[in-house]
């Protein structure tokens, strides 16, 4: 409803508001190249997976940190930099 092309759906499996177009699940920050901040809830575990490359369509996403609590508004997570191409995403889930 809030044209963030999120449904309402994904938007309650965020924990986000579907009536704020600028409340979606989404990493914020990766400028230090250690740590990846992200939107976040309380209410919700996360998980945040990577790949090397993104034109491989065989190569799989890899776990970088297994399901963890985020935090009120945002998280920081300290995230492996042992390659110069890591692409991430974030996975949220209900605890």
């Amino acid at each position: 409803l809030d044209s963030d092309d999120f449904t309402n759906y994904e938007e309650w499996l965020a924990d986000t508001d579907p009536n704020n177009s600028t409340s979606f699940l989404r990493i914020t920050d990766y400028s230090s190249a250690t740590n990846l901040v992200f939107s976040s809830s309380t209410n919700r575990e996360y998980q945040i997976r990577y790949r090397t490359d993104l034109v491989d369509t065989n190569e799989l996403w890899q776990t970088e940190v297994d399901w963890f609590t985020g935090s009120s508004s945002q998280t920081v997570q300290a995230v492996s930099n042992a390659t110069s191409n890591r692409f991430f995403e974030v996975r949220a889930k209900l605890y």
